[in-house]
């Protein structure tokens, strides 16, 4: 009886979040872009999800000569995960990651396209936390989606400093479906490990994880927009090849808003290049 009632709980958590998402697009694009056939379809998925058993492990990798991490357990994300994911990637991720860094972006600034990668992610039921099974604190998330990006990223406003994420993303990345040939792939979006527990496997185990669920779900590909050397290595390590890749400097002068120029230059200081870079299921 408490895992039906955990579950519906769960759903109806899910379906408040859809309608917290839509009314968010709304306010931020100035038009409705969900109907209720879509909230139905959407929950649909997450109940498919939330009902697939969660997997506990450890990283389990000292025998591959990499330290042990801390006891943790590896999860789908969950709606009832949202704000703890929020504050993680905005104080872990966005003040971290060398692309976030560049530009400008701080947790308060960041704050409106934050909340959107994470309310898409936790929708399509394709991400992964890791949790210190002591505490119950997060000491790691990858946020995916499946098939292309929302639409949204492009029409919605976050604030002149952070609206050059989603258009970086879009000039890199292109038209992965057409690349592709299908719309069935699992898009990375972000990985963010605490950094007490970096080095630990952690982001090797959400990696899997993410396989795991890509196979399950029959998709045909994963594809990884790397913006920095680490998510670049761990993809290669994973059998992830590059696609694409436009140096930081060229992306400067051919492509960045004027505004942004100075920044991703100095950014090309230390990152030679982004890389789209895709795996055959």
């Amino acid at each position: 009886m408490s895992v039906i009632g955990s579950t519906f709980r769960s759903v109806l958590s899910a379906s408040n979040l859809s309608k917290s998402i839509i009314n968010k697009r709304a306010a931020l694009t100035g038009k409705s872009t969900t109907t209720s056939s879509d909230i139905f379809n959407k929950n649909k998925q997450v109940l498919n999800r939330i009902c697939q058993p969660s997997r506990a492990a450890s990283s389990g990798t000292a025998a591959a000569g990499v330290p042990e991490s801390p006891p943790m357990i590896c999860r789908p994300c969950q709606p009832s995960d949202r704000d703890a994911m929020i504050d993680f990637m905005s104080t872990r991720f966005v003040t971290r990651e060398p692309l976030m860094k560049a530009i400008g972006a701080t947790p308060s600034n960041s704050s409106l396209f934050v909340e959107h990668c994470i309310d898409e992610s936790i929708i399509q039921g394709a991400s992964f936390l890791a949790l210190d099974s002591e505490t119950g604190k997060i000491c790691g998330v990858r946020l995916n989606g499946v098939g292309p990006p929302s639409p949204l990223e492009k029409e919605c406003d976050f604030g002149t400093t952070i609206n050059a994420i989603p258009k970086f993303l879009d000039d890199v990345e292109g038209d992965m479906a057409t690349l592709l040939n299908t719309d069935q792939f699992m898009r990375h979006i972000a990985i963010c490990v605490e950094q007490s527990s970096s080095q630990c496997g952690i982001a090797t185990q959400l990696m899997i994880m993410s396989v795991q669920f890509a196979k399950r779900e029959q998709l045909k590909h994963l594809t990884a927009m790397c913006s920095w050397s680490l998510p670049y290595k761990l993809s290669l390590k994973m059998g992830f090849k590059v696609v694409r890749e436009i140096s930081y400097s060229d992306y400067a002068k051919n492509h960045a808003h004027p505004s942004m120029v100075p920044r991703f230059m100095e950014l090309a200081k230390t990152e030679e290049a982004a890389r789209v870079m895709v795996c055959d299921l």
